[in-house]
């Protein structure tokens, strides 16, 4: 049987792990980025499959949360030498 509590302990360290690799390669402080991927549905992304994005690494991680992003129509300018991308 699974642990609920440690399930969704986990599943919530993923999410702060992700928002805040996105953050860092973004250049966007942590609420900014926060507020950027709920507006987008990224949250909403990574609540329903983030059992597979935790299998990918931390570069797949954020190429998807672009995707979610761009395919929300997310406009915001995002310049990241890291990222290499404009959003």
């Amino acid at each position: 049987m699974v642990d609920e509590q440690k399930y969704n302990a986990d599943k919530s360290r993923f999410l702060i792990s992700a928002i805040s690799n996105f953050s860092r390669k973004s250049n966007m402080d942590a609420s900014r980025s926060y507020l950027y991927l709920l507006t987008f549905k990224v949250l909403d992304f990574l609540q329903e499959y983030g059992d597979i994005e935790q299998t990918l690494s931390n570069d797949e991680i954020n190429d998807d949360l672009i995707k979610v992003c761009r395919n929300n129509e997310g406009r915001d300018l995002i310049t990241s030498p890291a990222l290499g991308v404009l959003l």
